[in-house]
């Protein structure tokens, strides 16, 4: 039976915003929850800031194959370590509060998805999570160190190798942010469908197009000018983007089923 607070297709109304309302409880409900997940990136990164040091050494292994045994990484500048001890600590901060993030994009959402698909949070932060993490694990275990491989081969012999730390974690933050972000997309995919802004016929129709823009956005990305390290970035998005319309189409299926 039907409460008062759902619709005919079994929606739940009572998160929703009064009518009238429109897009100013939209707007302030947003600010909350970016608000709440500044917040808490905040406090992350107070935690963060007690491992630093070991952060720092771990980070480190991409690239020291690749420096010569008597030289040492170098800074330019006075302030460098004080932009590198805080740019590690902001990035650990974030995947230590990811789970939070990831639940208060959810609760943003959430009014607006059939009482059935509620029931998907815990899937959705655990699978979120493990997505974040995992796509910042091959960043830094796989295509970094084939990122770097190909960098360092383009130095002639002549030159002397000294590399800069600020731009050595510039490069790698950003590569561990990009891969992170890019294994979020299936669940993107499936929080869109379920919110009624992409269907799985959609999602087809413009499957060439997202192969484009895969390319695209891995050259822009991606810093080296080989094709093996665009591809390289361009599959994973591709891949993830099918996995995508797989979730769709299963949580459609599963919505007409419980109608």
């Amino acid at each position: 039976m039907r409460t008062s607070l759902q619709d005919d297709a079994g929606r739940d109304l009572s998160g929703l915003p009064a009518p009238g309302s429109g897009l100013v409880a939209h707007f302030k409900e947003l600010r909350l929850r970016l608000f709440k997940s500044i917040l808490a990136v905040i406090l992350g990164t107070v935690v963060a800031a007690f491992f630093v040091d070991p952060i720092f050494q771990f980070l480190l292994k991409p690239i020291a194959p690749y420096i010569p045994g008597d030289k040492k990484l170098v800074i330019l500048s006075p302030l460098e370590p004080v932009v590198i001890y805080l740019k590690i600590a902001v990035v650990a901060g974030i995947f230590i509060v990811i789970p939070y993030i990831l639940y208060q994009l959810w609760a943003f959402v959430a009014p607006g998805l059939y009482v059935q698909e509620k029931r998907l949070v815990a899937p959705f932060l655990i699978l979120g999570t493990l997505f974040f993490t995992g796509g910042a694990a091959f960043g830094f275990f796989v295509f970094l160190p084939m990122t770097m491989k190909f960098l360092v081969s383009m130095t002639p012999a002549q030159v002397a190798v000294e590399y800069s730390v600020e731009r050595y974690f510039s490069l790698m933050v950003h590569f561990l942010l990009a891969m992170a972000l890019i294994f979020e997309l299936p669940l993107v995919i499936a929080l869109l469908s379920m919110i009624g802004v992409v269907t799985t016929r959609m999602l087809k129709r413009f499957r060439r197009y997202a192969i484009i823009l895969a390319f695209v956005i891995s050259a822009v990305v991606t810093p080296t000018v080989d094709p093996y390290s665009q591809v390289f970035m361009a599959v994973p998005i591709i891949v993830f983007y099918e996995i995508g319309i797989l979730l769709s189409w299963l949580l459609r299926k599963k919505e007409k089923q419980s109608i």
